[in-house]
């Protein structure tokens, strides 16, 4: 088949293949942020209990 200027059936399946590629990577990027994501937010969940810490004058320590 020819559809002219080009675009005949093997420019086709070739445009959509390399498109399902692009779409496939990008999935994948996806999955792999919102797997980031979720750790992340379950990190925060868990965050320990800060403790009270002095000053840094009274144990004669210089802070910046």
């Amino acid at each position: 088949m020819d559809f002219g200027a080009n675009c005949d059936l093997q420019n086709l399946t070739k445009s959509i293949e390399q498109l399902r590629t692009m779409l496939d990577a990008y999935n994948i990027a996806l999955a792999i942020i919102d797997s980031s994501k979720t750790k992340i937010d379950e990190m925060k969940m868990f965050k320990p209990p800060s403790t009270p810490r002095r000053k840094a004058e009274n144990r004669g320590e210089v802070s910046l």
